[in-house]
C-alpha cells in the first residue's frame, strides 16, 4: 500500500496522482510444481484533474472553451 501526499506552494492540486494506491498478490504451486496458479489486484483512489468544456454560443456558431480545475477521476480497482 502507497500513501502519497503533496505539500503545494503554487498550485492548489497535484493532478492525476491517486491519494492511495495498493497492490494484493498471491501465488499458488501444486502437481509437484507443474501447475502454478496466481492473482495480482491493483486498486487507486480517486485524481484530481482538470478539464475542458466547449461551447457552441451565437449566430454565426463562435466556440468558447471553459476550464475546470477541480473535476474529479473515480477511482478504480485496474
Amino acid at each position: 500500500m502507497k500513501f502519497t501526499k503533496f505539500d503545494l506552494k503554487n498550485y492548489e492540486n497535484i493532478y492525476n496522482v491517486p491519494l492511495l494506491t495498493a497492490t494484493i498478490g498471491a501465488k499458488y504451486t501444486m502437481l509437484n510444481q507443474k501447475l502454478l496458479l496466481g492473482f495480482k489486484g491493483l486498486f487507486a483512489s480517486d485524481r484530481t484533474t482538470n478539464s475542458f468544456m466547449i461551447e457552441g454560443v451565437g449566430s454565426p456558431m463562435m466556440y468558447q472553451s471553459t476550464e475546470n480545475t477541480n473535476d474529479k477521476v473515480g477511482g478504480m480497482p485496474i
